[in-house]
C-alpha cells in the first residue's frame, strides 16, 4: 500500500481519541476497501466527530522495490491496522516527504508483512537504490465499524453545499467563544445561498454568515450577491 503525503499531511491524527476513555479510537484506523480493492482508507474519530480519508493505490505498482517492504504484496484478507496517532506523525515527517518525483514521496505500507501486531513501512529516499525501513507495534484494540456512523455511498440525488473550510473553522470559533457556548447551531438554506451559524448564550448571542459557492473550485462574494440586487433595482 501506498499511503500519499497529502493523506499523511492532512492532520487526521487530531481527530483521533487522547482520552482513554475512548481506548478503542486512540489511533488511526488504516484499511484496505474490502469491496474495491484499488482504495484505501485513514480513519479516525474522538466518539465525537470521525474523518475518514478514501484515496486510490492502483499507482503502487509502479513504485520501485524496497528491500524488506513491499508496496504491492497484499495479505489473503484485506488490511486493518490501527497507527498511534505519534507514528502517524513520524511517517508525515520522514524525509521522503520532499522527493522531487511526487510517486516516490508516498510511504510504503507492507500489507503483507503488517500483522500479529507489527506495521512495517518504508520510504524512498533522494539516492537511487536507498530506502528507510522501520517497524512500529500496532494498537492493539478494536476500532469500531465507522461505516456504521457514515453513508459512504453516494446517492444519485445530493444537495452539497460547498463552502470554505477556512471560514467555517474561524466563524464557529468566535461564534463559539463569544457566547460561552460548547455548542452552535448550523443552518443551510439550499445551494448556492448562505451557510449560517449561530449561538444564544443569554447575555450575548451571535450569528455568522458564510457564503456557499456554486461548486467546489467555485468562489463567491457576499458584495457579488448586494451588487446583483443594486443592479436589479436600479433597472426597475
Amino acid at each position: 500500500m501506498l499511503i500519499p503525503m497529502n493523506i499523511l499531511e492532512s492532520g487526521i491524527e487530531r481527530v483521533a481519541a487522547n482520552d482513554g476513555n475512548y481506548y478503542s479510537l486512540y489511533g488511526i484506523l488504516i484499511e484496505r476497501d474490502k469491496d474495491d480493492n484499488r482504495f484505501a482508507y485513514a480513519v479516525a474519530s474522538d466518539g465525537k466527530c470521525l474523518v475518514a480519508l478514501r484515496w486510490r493505490d492502483d499507482e503502487r505498482v509502479d513504485f520501485p522495490e524496497l528491500d524488506g517492504c513491499s508496496a504491492v504484496d497484499q495479505p489473503d484478507e484485506p488490511l486493518r491496522v490501527i497507527v498511534g496517532a505519534e507514528k502517524w506523525k513520524t511517517m508525515a515527517n520522514m524525509p521522503t516527504k520532499h522527493h522531487p518525483i511526487p510517486l516516490l514521496s508516498s510511504i510504503v505500507l507492507d500489507e503483507r508483512q503488517s500483522q500479529h501486531g507489527v506495521i512495517v513501512v518504508g520510504a524512498a529516499v533522494h539516492q537511487p537504490g536507498e530506502s528507510i525501513i522501520f517497524t512500529f507495534d500496532e494498537i492493539s484494540a478494536a476500532f469500531p465499524d465507522w461505516r456504521r456512523v457514515i453513508d459512504i455511498s453516494e446517492p444519485e440525488e445530493t444537495n452539497n453545499i460547498w463552502v470554505n473550510p477556512y471560514h467555517i473553522s474561524v466563524v464557529a470559533e468566535i461564534v463559539a467563544n463569544a457566547t460561552a457556548q460548547p455548542n452552535i447551531a448550523i443552518k443551510t438554506y439550499g445551494p448556492s445561498r448562505p451557510f449560517v451559524m449561530a449561538a444564544d448564550g443569554g447575555d450575548a448571542s451571535g450569528i455568522g454568515v458564510i457564503m456557499a459557492n456554486e461548486n467546489k473550485t467555485g468562489s463567491h462574494h457576499f458584495l457579488d450577491d448586494i451588487q446583483s440586487i443594486s443592479r436589479r433595482s436600479q433597472a426597475s
